[in-house]
């Protein structure tokens, strides 16, 4: 116990707030009967003075602002909300003594993790603030409140893996930067913590089931060709207690992710993602990942199953076979109309040019594309549903193209698969250009601004800020003749105006749908 002194006993009035300061720090006294109790005097939800308040029979303080209770023996609020913080007291040789010792850290955290809950249980972002201001300056594990939202909340995406996870590896990769501010370094963390929130707001649990089956390649292929969550899980889990290492494992589920162009792109990404995460993180999370991602997997849509994408499976197995060149220029790319036109023209400048060089090719016209994006498709209400095109159809062409690089220089034989999803994304992006934007130059001080203080709700449009924002400087370390265009990508889609709510349209679309094709007065 650390008890110091703060005030003589006799200036204290019962019923009536005293305010002290010590070390700074103003707190408020208040004695009622035989019980002394002291508490911060500034409201730990926004700062008004809690001497102003007032306590009742039950010895409850209201805070009047905003109408806000507190237990003054326990501290607690009595509604969902940050607790007030107390100290012991005692008066003892007509002195009133406080007791000041901080809190065990084991303890704190554990305190810190229940209020982070409740935070996130309500998606209170200026809450989320607060508690990691405290996480900073108790110095705990940095990584841990990341780690804890994703083992907590793993079985509350009903459909598995979402864009919370992929974001919030971006935002606290990116909140790790060291020449970022502290303020920016809190911001990043609470945005890596808020999507998550959002993503399973008032969700129930929705139970992960593991068959026990012995893990074998094929089974496993097998399991989740056939959408059996189940036993794919099991067999992922008996991989995992015989040792097999999660580097080992991710490399078997690309195989599987690039056997579909799946989620336009997203079964792959989400694979990098978790790559990234359990290497941040460690292998506490490397279960709730991969359990999410065969859950996604599951559900996800299979695109090349529709006519415009049903070449790429025959045009995969034809490259396997036919193989790549080695002249290592990059080839200007294929300027087709179709998606089944840039497939093949793909696999035919393959016959000369190495992966990679193909892949610069893809990637420079994937963000050639962006920056031709005719946003008028975005504001339109009387497209046809297969024209709800964003910038975000064109953002994941670049995000998926760093998932290609990563997954095929650790196994060249994904090339094949990988480079045909990313002319996948060239050719079904290509009716939807005009002419180029000129986008302005953007300092990264700029950059980092508009991605930290970006204003949209909901947080999926700031997410493809972050990702796109990571994804196109790692990608520009790895393409040296991309990295203007990159660059001028970055600055259009960081411009771009974002429609966040199109009720007109679903509206029309809703009508052409079930109208029967009747003329609308």
């Amino acid at each position: 116990m650390n008890w110091t002194p703060v005030l003589d006993a006799d200036q204290l009035r019962e019923n009536t707030p005293k305010v002290i300061r010590h070390e700074g720090r103003a707190i408020v006294l208040f004695q009622r009967g035989s019980e002394l109790f002291a508490y911060d005097q500034k409201c730990p939800h926004q700062g008004y003075p809690l001497s102003l308040g007032q306590v009742d029979g039950e010895c409850r303080l209201t805070c009047f602002w905003h109408q806000w209770k507190f237990d003054l023996r326990t501290g607690r609020n009595i509604w969902s909300g940050d607790h007030l913080p107390i100290y012991p007291t005692r008066i003892e040789h007509g002195k009133v003594y406080l007791d000041f010792t901080p809190k065990d850290k084991t303890l704190l955290q554990k305190e810190l993790l229940a209020d982070l809950d409740e935070a996130m249980n309500d998606r209170d972002f200026e809450r989320l603030a607060r508690i990691l201001v405290k996480w900073q300056e108790a110095k705990l594990d940095s990584r841990e409140p990341l780690r804890w939202a994703i083992i907590s909340r793993q079985d509350r995406f009903e459909y598995g893996m979402t864009h919370a996870y992929a974001a919030a590896e971006a935002w606290w990769s990116f909140s790790e930067e060291p020449d970022l501010a502290p303020a920016d370094r809190i911001t990043a963390q609470c945005e890596a913590l808020d999507i998550i929130a959002f993503d399973t707001l008032r969700q129930p649990r929705f139970p992960f089931k593991s068959e026990p089956a012995p893990y074998d390649l094929d089974s496993l292929k097998l399991a989740l060709a056939n959408e059996h969550e189940a036993n794919a899980l099991g067999q992922i889990d008996a991989a995992l207690q015989a040792g097999i290492t999660v580097t080992e494992l991710l490399a078997h589920l690309v195989e599987v992710a690039l056997s579909h162009y799946a989620s336009f792109g997203h079964a792959l990404i989400y694979l990098l993602k978790i790559e990234c995460l359990v290497s941040m993180l460690g292998p506490a999370v490397t279960r709730p990942l991969l359990a999410n991602w065969v859950r996604h997997w599951v559900y996800a849509t299979k695109e090349d199953r529709i006519p415009d994408f049903q070449s790429y499976g025959p045009l995969v197995a034809q490259l396997k076979q036919q193989g790549f060149g080695s002249n290592p220029e990059v080839p200007r790319p294929p300027q087709f109309p179709s998606i089944k036109a840039t497939l093949a023209a793909t696999v035919e400048l393959a016959q000369n040019h190495t992966p990679k060089a193909l892949w610069q090719s893809l990637l420079g016209q994937a963000a050639e594309q962006l920056l031709c994006f005719d946003a008028r498709y975005i504001l339109a209400n009387a497209n046809p549903v297969q024209d709800n095109v964003t910038w975000l159809d064109f953002t994941h062409a670049l995000t998926f193209a760093e998932a290609v690089y990563h997954f095929g220089q650790k196994d060249p034989q994904i090339w094949s698969a990988g480079l045909l999803q990313l002319a996948c994304f060239i050719g079904r992006n290509r009716p939807y250009l005009t002419s180029r934007a000129q986008p302005q130059a953007m300092t990264e001080s700029q950059i980092r601004q508009k991605i930290l203080d970006h204003g949209f709700e909901p947080p999926i449009f700031p997410a493809h800020y972050i990702k796109t924002f990571r994804a196109i400087r790692h990608l520009q370390t790895l393409a040296e003749p991309a990295q203007v265009v990159l660059d001028e990508a970055l600055w259009c889609f960081l411009q771009a105006s974002f429609p966040v709510k199109k009720g007109a349209r679903a509206v029309l679309q809703a009508i052409q749908l079930l109208g029967k094709g009747e003329k609308q007065k």
